[in-house]
């Protein structure tokens, strides 16, 4: 048989079953951090919802907007969803959601509405949700890198 040090498939001694968990000392920050995702992707859920049903009960010309808002309230509700099971997930769903509310935008700016006021309401939009997207990216990427020494 060959020696252990030979074997450079041989699992180091030094490995612990802690290693790639986040420090003892930033673990509850960490909780804290995540908790407010997901408070913040419902608040961000129910509050786009709000705002989609309103543009579904206005008039014509808002209720085509609302259709393309109802879409993408299904996908924050996925990024909600998915800040429960998975950080990693939440993130693609972040992610999806910012590139569908941009089409949205610039579908409306084709439109001819008001400039100012698309740029307003869909800005209030997406710099939330480029937050929570980035928040779910940071506590994904905390939660599988090794701690620091």
């Amino acid at each position: 048989m060959p020696d252990r040090a030979d074997n450079p498939f041989a699992v180091s001694q030094s490995l612990t079953s802690d290693e790639g968990r986040p420090p003892a000392a930033a673990a509850g920050s960490f909780r804290i951090t995540t908790l407010a995702l997901r408070i913040g992707s419902l608040l961000a859920f129910l509050l786009y919802s709000g705002f989609t049903l309103l543009l579904l009960w206005a008039g014509p010309a808002d209720r085509s907007a609302g259709y393309a808002f109802l879409g993408n309230a299904v996908l924050l509700l996925a990024m909600t969803i998915a800040s429960w099971a998975s950080l990693q997930t939440a993130f693609f769903f972040g992610c999806s959601t910012i590139i569908v509310q941009t089409v949205i935008t610039l579908l409306l700016l084709a439109t001819g509405g008001s400039l100012t006021r698309i740029l307003l309401i869909n800005g209030a939009i997406l710099l939330p949700l480029l937050s929570l997207t980035l928040l779910a990216r940071h506590l994904a990427r905390t939660s599988h890198s090794p701690p620091a020494p």
